[in-house]
């Protein structure tokens, strides 16, 4: 058994079951202009769109890559099966490769019958407002028995009704107002924090040079007003400092207009929404 299941494995990894015209993901035709592929065990896999690379990678990422390895030892194992399944690809459908029981055995818990347990790692959130917000729309889903966001850990435990409310409608229903849900696994979780943490570092750092530099060629330009700086050098002083400040306020600053995007786009007034026009309204000034 257990070399026929390597058989179907290997077969399905090198030589994938759907056509090189379909989502290895969601099975929807991929469309001619699309270049989208995900990877998985050293080959190359067509996807039809954005929605599923993410997916998919994410499901990779978490090292849940034996999804798509059962999926296609089922499909090898049942002929009769259609080899397109005809799936609408929507803000639900591409969470629904974490309703598989393989799947979920990695990080699910079952405390009793048809209730569900587990915790997510939630992208996106940076002030309480986020917190307040997903528990108020979490807390509104049902079937949802309990839902709880630490901003600190970045993480929300959620405790559901199976029978009521799957797991890919949860995360969905945390996609769809601006936030990222992904499993939550220890060794995952750390190697993101590691990396979260160095790009917050870079973005501070950039930041902080950027600034010493502007300051200082802003005390040239003060005192060469006062004293008859010619023009030429004042606008080389000028156009130095906008190429300095531009990183800043597109890379540094960036996490404040994404988080005050998101929360515009779903009518919600954060903390980061009047730090994002403060920083715009400067940078649009000084030009």
């Amino acid at each position: 058994m257990a070399s026929q299941y390597r058989l179907y494995t290997e077969r399905a990894l090198t030589q994938p079951i759907m056509s090189m015209s379909d989502c290895f993901h969601c099975g929807e035709p991929v469309p001619h202009d699309a270049h989208y592929q995900i990877q998985l065990d050293g080959v190359q896999q067509p996807v039809c769109c954005i929605g599923c690379q993410t997916v998919a990678n994410t499901i990779i990422d978490q090292q849940l890559g034996d999804y798509y390895r059962h999926r296609e030892l089922s499909r090898a194992n049942s002929p009769s099966l259609p080899p397109n399944i005809n799936i609408e690809v929507s803000g639900m459908a591409i969470w629904q490769a974490y309703d598989d029981q393989d799947v979920q055995n990695a990080f699910v818990r079952s405390p009793k019958d048809q209730e569900r347990e587990t915790e997510l790692v939630i992208d996106g959130l940076t002030c309480a407002a986020c917190v307040w917000l997903l528990n108020q729309h979490l807390s509104k889903q049902p079937g949802i028995l309990h839902f709880n966001v630490n901003l600190t850990t970045q993480r929300a435990y959620v405790h559901w009704q199976q029978d009521t409310i799957k797991l890919s409608q949860i995360m969905a229903a945390i996609d769809s107002i601006g936030y990222r849900p992904s499993p939550y696994q220890a060794s995952i979780a750390a190697k993101r924090k590691a990396k979260d943490k160095r790009q917050t570092i870079l973005r501070i750092g950039i930041a902080g040079l950027s600034a010493a530099q502007v300051m200082m060629l802003s005390f040239g330009m003060y005192a060469g007003m006062a004293q008859g700086m010619e023009v030429n050098y004042m606008h080389f002083i000028r156009w130095a400092a906008l190429v300095l400040s531009t990183p800043v306020v597109l890379y540094s600053a960036a996490p404040f207009f994404q988080a005050a995007w998101r929360a515009l786009k779903n009518r919600h007034l954060v903390m980061d929404v009047p730090v994002a026009l403060a920083i715009g309204a400067a940078y649009i000034a000084s030009v």
